[in-house]
């Protein structure tokens, strides 16, 4: 069993945030504990997550789990009540969704 640290991230980036949400330290391990955890903070908000429904070994263990956090951590963040910069919201929108005059009012404010 491989466990990722997390290491370098940034202390305003969506995976920081996430962990801020979670109550864990942003160097935490990737491993059956966080997966646990997230999966736990999901339920107790009524939110179901299709990929983390078969397990953590099952989904592919701390890689696959790694993976995922950095794929979700913003869509996590927001469906968990966070809030995240609006920097860092247009940089998760697929590019046919960003309208450049909405992303630069938002820098302007």
């Amino acid at each position: 069993m491989a466990i990722v640290p997390i290491s370098n991230l940034n202390a305003d980036s969506p995976k920081s945030k996430l962990f801020e949400l979670l109550g864990i330290s942003k160097d935490a391990s990737v491993d059956e504990a966080l997966f646990d955890l997230l999966v736990e903070k999901l339920e107790e908000l009524g939110i179901e997550e299709e990929e983390l429904s078969d397990g953590y070994e099952f989904m592919g263990g701390s890689r696959a789990l790694n993976s995922y956090i950095n794929k979700n951590a913003a869509r996590l963040v927001r469906m968990m009540g966070g809030e995240l910069d609006a920097e860092e919201e247009d940089d998760k929108k697929p590019e046919q969704e960003k309208e450049p005059d909405k992303i630069v009012e938002k820098r302007r404010r």
